[in-house]
C-alpha cells in the first residue's frame, strides 16, 4: 500500500469529450514531439494498450460460457475441469489508430495507456526523487481516458476522513440521483454520473458546483468548479513516485509543486482545440 500520484489535464469545460479526430490529432502531436515513441522504431506497430467497456463485456460472456463445476465427488477425487484463465481485456493500440484502435475512440468508455519509456520526452517541469538522485530510468506512463458519462473522481486523497472534503453532488435539479457504479473498468476509483437525466432530460453540468481538491502533500483544500469530474482526461501516472522538485537556472533542485511542461501543455491544447486545467491527484 501507499500513496500513488497522477497528474491530470482536464478540459476547463468539464462537459467536453473530444471527437475521435481530435484524439488522433493529439496522438500525432505527441508522436511528432517525442512524448510517445514508436514501437521498435515502427509507427505501424502497437505502441500502447487500450481497454474499453466492450472488452469487459466480452470477458463476462466468455466466463458465462464456461462449463459449470462438476459435483462434489468429482471435485473430491480431483476430476474437476480446470477453469480457464480470464482473457486479458487489454488490446494492442496502434499508432496511427486503425481498425479496433480507431473504433475504441468512439466507445462509451476507453482507456489508452503508454507505458513509461526512457526514450520519450519528459512531459513535466518538475522531477521525481528518482530523477533527483541521477536515475534517468524512471519515466512516467501516459494515458488518455474517455467516457460518455462523467467520471466523478473522489478529490480527497488517500487517508482523508470520509465527508471532510466537499464533493460534486450528483443530484439533478429534478431530484433524480444521477450517480451509478459503472460495469466498465476505470483508471481510478470513481463513480459515474449520467450526462443526461433519464427522468427530465436535463444535461448535468459539474462546473456549476464547487468541489474541494486536496493537496495530498500539504492537506490544503482548493475549491474548483466541477472538481475532477470529467468525460476526458490526460493522465500522467507516476506510481509511488511524485514530481516534487524543479531545476533552477544553476541546476540546483528545489522543492516545488508538480507542474506540467509548457511545451506538453501547448501541444495538447492545440491538438484538441480546447483549454486544459492541470491537477495533482493522490490516491
Amino acid at each position: 500500500m501507499g500513496v500513488y500520484y497522477s497528474h491530470y489535464l482536464i478540459p476547463q469545460d468539464n462537459t467536453v469529450r473530444p471527437e475521435p479526430d481530435r484524439i488522433i490529432a493529439l496522438i500525432e502531436a505527441w508522436t511528432a514531439k517525442g512524448f510517445i515513441v514508436a514501437a521498435n522504431g515502427e509507427l505501424s506497430k502497437a505502441t500502447a494498450r487500450f481497454l474499453t467497456a466492450s472488452s469487459d463485456e466480452t470477458e463476462i460472456i466468455q466466463e458465462q460460457s464456461i462449463e459449470p463445476r462438476q459435483g462434489f465427488w468429482a471435485r473430491l477425487l480431483g476430476k474437476q475441469t480446470p477453469k480457464p484463465p480470464r482473457p486479458d481485456p487489454w488490446k494492442p493500440f496502434l499508432v496511427p489508430p486503425r481498425v479496433e484502435s480507431l473504433s475504441a475512440l468512439a466507445k462509451p468508455y476507453a482507456l489508452i495507456r503508454w507505458e513509461g519509456n526512457s526514450k520519450a520526452i519528459y512531459p513535466m517541469k518538475t522531477v521525481t526523487p528518482e530523477f533527483s538522485r541521477g536515475d534517468q530510468n524512471f519515466p512516467p506512463s501516459l494515458m488518455i481516458e474517455l467516457s460518455d458519462d462523467f467520471l466523478n473522481i473522489d478529490t480527497a486523497p488517500y487517508g482523508s476522513s470520509e465527508g471532510d472534503v466537499r464533493q460534486i453532488n450528483p443530484l439533478c435539479s429534478c431530484g433524480y440521483n444521477l450517480e451509478y457504479e459503472g460495469d466498465q473498468p476505470g483508471w481510478s476509483t470513481t463513480q459515474r454520473i449520467r450526462r443526461l437525466c433519464p427522468s427530465c432530460g436535463s444535461a448535468f453540468r459539474p462546473q456549476d458546483q464547487l468541489a474541494e481538491i486536496v493537496d495530498g502533500a500539504t492537506g490544503e483544500k482548493t475549491p474548483q468548479p466541477g472538481g475532477l469530474c470529467n468525460r476526458f482526461a490526460i493522465i500522467i501516472d507516476f506510481g509511488k513516485e511524485m514530481p516534487v522538485y524543479a531545476t533552477e537556472a544553476n541546476g540546483e533542485l528545489v522543492d516545488s509543486a508538480p507542474k506540467v511542461d509548457g511545451t506538453f501543455l501547448d501541444a495538447c491544447s492545440t491538438a484538441l482545440g480546447i483549454k486544459l486545467n492541470e491537477f495533482s491527484y493522490y490516491s
